[in-house]
C-alpha cells in the first residue's frame, strides 16, 4: 500500500461524530472550540500531515489534563529568549518531584567527599 502524501490544512476541515464522541468519553475539551487554534497553529508553522484527522486527535490527546500544550491560557515557551521576554509572574513554575527519596547522610558524606577531591585535583595548587 502507497504511502498517502503530505498534504497543508484543507480549508474545510470538519471536527467528525467520532472526534466528538471520543472527546466526550475521554473529558476532552469540546472539539469544535480547539479547531481554529489547531488549524492555525498547523499552518503557521507550515505543517503538512497525510491525515489531519489523525493529527487532530493527537491535538486533543495532548490537551487534556496536564499535557496542555496546544492552550492559550498557558504560554508555550521556545527558548531562553522567549522566557527573557516573558514577564516573571507568567513563567509556569516548575514542580518539585516529592516521590524522590531524599539521601542517607552516608551518602551525603560520600558526596560530599568524592567533590572535596575533584576540587583539590582541578585546583591550581592542588596534586593530581
Amino acid at each position: 500500500m502507497a504511502k498517502k502524501p503530505k498534504v497543508e490544512a484543507p480549508k474545510d476541515f470538519q471536527v467528525s461524530p467520532e472526534i466528538v464522541a471520543l472527546a466526550k468519553m475521554k473529558g476532552w475539551p469540546d472539539p469544535h472550540e480547539q479547531v481554529d487554534t489547531f488549524i492555525d497553529w498547523h499552518k503557521s508553522h507550515g505543517n503538512m500531515f497525510s491525515d489531519w484527522e489523525a493529527a487532530f486527535r493527537n491535538w486533543m490527546r495532548k490537551s487534556e489534563g496536564v499535557n496542555r500544550v496546544y492552550t492559550q491560557d498557558k504560554p508555550l515557551v521556545r527558548s531562553f529568549a522567549d522566557r527573557r521576554a516573558m514577564p516573571v509572574n507568567s513563567i509556569p513554575v516548575a514542580e518539585l518531584f516529592t516521590d524522590t527519596p531524599k539521601p542517607s547522610e552516608d551518602e551525603r558524606a560520600r558526596v560530599s567527599e568524592m567533590l572535596s577531591k575533584l576540587t583539590r585535583k582541578m585546583s591550581v595548587g592542588g596534586k593530581r
